[in-house]
């Protein structure tokens, strides 16, 4: 093993300055490093903080009101335009992509936990947004809904993944299941109250990808 020669460097005291400055660059990166740890770890506990509100809120009493209030009103009419309920799912999910497009959760994220429900959502309320849209004028309303949607139908694709189709059978079923889910949900009385932001009490339910039966679509 070579040994450095040391010969003529100087470690205190005058011509040490180059000593001090190397360990001073060395303290920086080390405390920069420490930093980033921390930022990083803080982004991930806001992440999950936030992941868990957006499960609290869809299954808020509220919330589930608003999704059995969409799917029967579309069971009587596959035409039914938009009201308050409808708006309450669509601005969930906006709210959703905004998160994404904002880097407050990762496109993983949001994909592994949203992206069937987005998808189904969408093929019912997609047509009545749509009409909505013409009515008032404007192309932006709920976009990020439908972006979200359109993600989920991309990922899906470059998944080898079938996506939620929207000819009528599917439709019938999908508001059947989503009276269902909403229906049990109320039932069961251990719906979340809906309390902006707040964090759910247990771990957040997640899903595993959109190939999931149509029956957790609109859970």
């Amino acid at each position: 093993m070579t040994i450095p020669n040391t010969a003529g460097w100087s470690f205190l005291g005058p011509g040490s300055e180059w000593l001090w400055a190397l360990l001073q660059v060395a303290v920086l990166a080390a405390t920069g490093l420490l930093i980033f740890g921390q930022l990083r770890a803080i982004r991930t506990a806001n992440a999950l903080s936030e992941l868990r509100g957006c499960h609290a809120r869809w299954d808020s009493a509220h919330m589930s009101r608003a999704r059995l209030s969409a799917a029967t009103r579309l069971r009587q009419s596959s035409n039914a335009n938009m009201d308050r309920s409808m708006s309450l799912i669509a601005e969930s999910f906006a709210d959703l992509y905004s998160l994404r497009g904002r880097g407050v959760l990762s496109e993983r994220d949001v994909m592994e936990a949203w992206a069937a429900r987005s998808d189904g959502w969408w093929a019912l309320l997609g047509p009545a947004v749509t009409r909505y849209r013409d009515e008032e004028r404007s192309r932006r309303l709920y976009l990020g809904f439908e972006e979200l949607a359109t993600l989920s139908r991309r990922k899906a694709a470059h998944w080898g993944i079938t996506v939620v189709g929207t000819d009528a059978a599917i439709r019938a079923t999908l508001i059947e299941k989503a009276i269902e889910r909403a229906r049990a949900n109320l039932d069961a009385g251990d719906v979340v109250p809906a309390i902006p932001g707040a964090p759910a009490s247990g771990p957040a339910p997640t899903l595993t990808g959109i190939g999931k039966a149509i029956g957790r679509l609109l859970g």
